[in-house]
């Protein structure tokens, strides 16, 4: 998928907000900008919310299939007081996140390390062969 649901998230997030910047330039006294700037807020905050949720959605999905822990308990995750959506504080995303680039890595080395063997077993074996086909030959 070209544009996946956190683009699409963070490009409404840019236009809920440009659109307010424009309400405010507008606006005319100091109680209809304070409105207009508490309408924002609450705009942004809910789109904030969907991408935080997004974000640790997507990692719990990478930590499942790595078969890593997802942290739990309450002082782990954050309930949003305006679309009840739950998911990771940052630092505990942070963490997460490392866990899973680490083990990523730690699989590619191993990855690797298995076809440095088996290109060296080829190597010996295709040289044990060349080796007897020219005794064979004499």
């Amino acid at each position: 998928m070209i544009f996946d649901k956190l683009w699409k998230l963070e490009r409404k997030r840019s236009r809920v907000s440009a659109g307010f910047k424009k309400d405010l330039l507008k606006s005319k006294n100091s109680a209809e900008r304070y409105s207009i700037e508490s309408d924002e807020h609450f705009e942004l905050d809910m789109i904030d919310d969907e991408i935080q949720g997004e974000m640790t959605r997507r990692l719990q999905k990478k930590a499942r299939k790595l078969d890593i822990p997802i942290p739990s308990g309450d002082g782990n995750w954050v309930r949003s007081q305006v679309t009840g959506i739950a998911y990771l504080q940052e630092s505990v995303r942070y963490d997460l996140a490392r866990k899973i680039l680490s083990d990523q890595r730690d699989r590619l080395d191993l990855q690797k390390n298995r076809i440095m063997l088996y290109t060296s077993i080829i190597a010996i074996l295709s040289s044990i062969i060349s080796i007897l086909v020219s005794f064979l030959r004499k």
